[in-house]
């Protein structure tokens, strides 16, 4: 569990960088089977987590949505 909350913390800090917005800066880390897997699981709970709270429907489908583009390829980068 140390190791998974240690690659969570290391790729949300290369996010809040900047280092996962372009494409070319992205390194060999983000594109391994393991990192994939800890990214779709951590997505996955926000989107979900999201979803069941208490917060109005449209705010929960929108950020629901949001988390679930974040993973689609090619969704993110063309925000």
């Amino acid at each position: 569990m140390d190791r998974f909350e240690s690659d969570l913390c290391t790729y949300l800090n290369a996010h809040a960088n900047g280092d996962l917005r372009d494409p070319e800066k992205i390194t060999e880390r983000w594109a391994t089977d393991k990192s994939i897997g800890h990214i779709s699981l951590l997505l996955a709970t926000l989107a979900a987590g999201a979803h069941y709270s208490d917060i109005e429907y449209p705010q929960r489908f929108e950020l629901s949505t949001d988390f679930g583009k974040f993973f689609i390829p090619g969704a993110y980068w063309s925000r």
